[in-house]
Order: C-alpha cells, then sequence, then structure tokens
C-alpha cells in the first residue's frame, strides 16, 4: 500500500506511466503525461499520438 508521501513524491507514478507508454507506442516521442491533483486524489492524463491511441486500449 502506497503511503501518502509515496503517492505524491514528484515523478514517481508519473514516470512509470511514461516508460510503460512509451513502450507500447510506435511514437514515443509524442507520449506526455499530465497530472491533475485535487485534494487526496490525483488524475494522470495520457497523451499519444492518433496512430498510437488503439496500441494504448488495447493493451
Amino acid at each position: 500500500m502506497l503511503t501518502p508521501q509515496a503517492a505524491t513524491a514528484p515523478g514517481t507514478v508519473k514516470d512509470l506511466v511514461t516508460v510503460i507508454a512509451q513502450s507500447l507506442v510506435d511514437n514515443p516521442d509524442s507520449v506526455s503525461v499530465g497530472e491533475v491533483s485535487s485534494g487526496q486524489t490525483m488524475v494522470l492524463e495520457l497523451r499519444v499520438a492518433k496512430t498510437d491511441i488503439g496500441k494504448v486500449i488495447g493493451r
């Protein structure tokens, strides 16, 4: 279980999602991950090239 400190450590989860997404797509340079935090909730927004959307969703 993640502690509140581990969950909010700068870049850890975001970096992991970035690395995983880049390994799945044909255009790794187009991968971007954004963070939106509100209270105890953090939402990661993943953006990839239009041609790579199926590769990310389908896996």
